[in-house]
């Protein structure tokens, strides 16, 4: 397995003033990738730092200066003269196994919506992430990214529209490549290449880190999936494959992928007209409160539009999504592979009929009972609970479902609770059509 030098054996100092700096992040400048290859304010054209003025000397704990060795900085960064080269990625090893690209379609990607938003439209904008910016091609919710259990991935963003990042949730790579927003920096003008290891087989997924609760609620997420290491991985979504069920891999002949969400159209209409930034502090005030962003108002989501891999329920079709990349239809026997991830704000509870007794293999990434953490964990049948799963926000859980069961039409059901006050706001059916 590749190795990344600064991922391996590095702990945090805490007598280390430079390493420290890393940690307290709140109240400091987040650079664009470009204002970081101009450390010192000398080059014109490069794009500043928040509230920083031209000339000014930066502060010790400034992220351009904290996040790179001098080394880099003085050797690597203080040559480059264009504003708009690409920011190098450091420490790269030259041979990924595997490559991606994202460009976001921010700021021009419209989809039709079922019934009127509460501005009385029929469409409605949200943002989103694929391989070329195109709105054109499918692009919401996200690409999928699919890589193989240990390969070394480079995956390059490159903003069509404003500044964003990109966090591969559950990675857990290096600052430098790991995208948080407020603890790393934006990326614009020539992108960056983001560089990390393929995590454990499992389930997760990526967003945008700039205005996290704006820009992840405006679309710009999706799946990440790391695959066995096993030939034909990646596997292809949706088709037959392998997973590993707790040291042992399975076969599984379907793939289900229910991407839970929902979606307040006041954020795709009034907070959208306020900017990308819209409810973001200034620099060392991020946190603002309430009675302070009574204009954009992001502590407040009510949202009126349920949806699953990005087809939206109607009150008029009795909430059921019989859409085919949402409802799957499998011949008796056949075993499914659901993953499911809640990216709606809601809380999510999924219900499965009793007949079904789904067996839970993996949550948040990470497989039940796999070695070293047997101890910790097993696999699990879902009747245990009720035959029903509660999700909060970004948890994801996979499913092995076997079809020996009669044939018929089986419906799971999706609940939506509010947030705060956890009223039920809308069930949604899915059918799993099991034929003979």
């Amino acid at each position: 397995m590749a190795v990344i030098p600064r991922d391996r054996d590095h702990h945090l100092n805490e007598a280390n003033y430079d390493e420290m700096i890393q940690f307290w992040q709140h109240g400091v400048a987040q650079p664009s990738s470009m204002a970081l290859m101009d450390p010192n304010n000398t080059k014109p054209g490069f794009e500043l730092p928040p509230n920083r003025l031209l000339g000014e000397a930066p502060s010790p704990n400034d992220r351009r200066i904290s996040m790179f060795s001098a080394n880099f900085r003085n050797n690597v960064l203080a040559p480059i003269a264009d504003p708009l080269s690409l920011l190098p990625t450091p420490d790269p090893l030259p041979v990924p196994a595997r490559t991606f690209t994202r460009s976001n379609v921010a700021g021009g990607g419209v989809l039709p919506v079922p019934y009127a938003t509460k501005g009385g439209r029929l469409s409605m904008e949200v943002w989103g992430f694929n391989e070329t910016g195109n709105t054109n091609v499918p692009w919401f919710p996200g690409t999928t990214i699919r890589v193989r259990e240990g390969e070394l991935v480079h995956s390059h963003l490159g903003p069509r529209f404003g500044s964003h990042t990109i966090h591969h949730h559950g990675i857990e790579p290096t600052p430098m490549n790991d995208g948080v927003g407020h603890a790393t920096f934006l990326v614009g003008g020539g992108g960056y290449t983001y560089q990390w290891i393929a995590p454990p087989a499992g389930t997760y997924f990526y967003h945008c880190h700039k205005n996290t609760v704006l820009h992840f609620e405006m679309g710009m997420y999706g799946l990440l999936i790391s695959d066995p290491d096993v030939p034909g991985a990646p596997f292809l979504d949706g088709r037959s494959g392998m997973v590993y069920r707790q040291d042992s891999l399975r076969n599984y002949d379907k793939e289900v992928l229910w991407v839970i969400d929902d979606m307040d159209s006041r954020w795709h209409e009034d907070v959208i007209a306020m900017g990308h930034s819209a409810g973001i502090g200034r620099v060392g005030n991020e946190f603002i409160t309430s009675a302070d962003n009574t204009d954009v108002n992001l502590h407040r989501f009510d949202p009126d539009f349920f949806l699953v891999s990005g087809v939206f329920a109607s009150p008029v079709e009795q909430n059921v999504i019989t859409h085919p990349a949402v409802s799957p239809t499998v011949t008796r026997g056949e075993t499914i592979l659901f993953r499911v991830l809640n990216a709606a704000y809601t809380v999510v509870t999924v219900r499965f009929p009793s007949p079904l007794n789904p067996e839970v293999i993996a949550m948040d990434g990470r497989t039940l009972g796999r070695t070293p953490f047997v101890q910790y964990a097993n696999p699990f049948g879902l009747s245990s609970l009720g035959g029903e799963m509660r999700l909060s926000t970004a948890q994801r859980w996979d499913l092995l479902l076997n079809t020996s069961v009669p044939a018929g039409t089986y419906s799971v059901t999706i609940e939506y609770r509010h947030w705060v006050t956890q009223a039920l706001l809308r069930t949604v059916t899915v059918p799993v059509v099991i034929t003979s």
